[in-house]
């Protein structure tokens, strides 16, 4: 997190997440302008929570698979001013 000069994230190849195992990775990288691939379908709690939070400059992103109605998905993008 914090790395403000980081334009594309690593792969991130996991199919089977533990809790809380990404949160907050990605947290205010500002340069970052497109999530990687997240292939898991195992998830687990909050493993996204806050991932790509303050990322303003993204402009690519999908929701990772599986989730639905996970509480991820209401802050996986926090404060992503691009995203529309």
């Amino acid at each position: 997190s914090g790395c403000t000069g980081l334009i594309e994230a690593p792969e991130l190849p996991a199919t089977v997440l533990a809790d809380f195992c990404y949160r907050g990775m990605f947290k205010d990288c500002t340069g970052l302008i497109a999530c990687p691939e997240l292939p898991a379908t195992d998830l687990e709690v909050a493993c996204y929570g806050g991932m790509f939070e303050g990322c303003t400059n993204l402009k690519d992103y999908r929701l990772p698979n599986g989730i639905t109605n996970n509480v991820d998905a209401s802050f996986i993008f926090k404060n992503c001013a691009k995203i529309p």
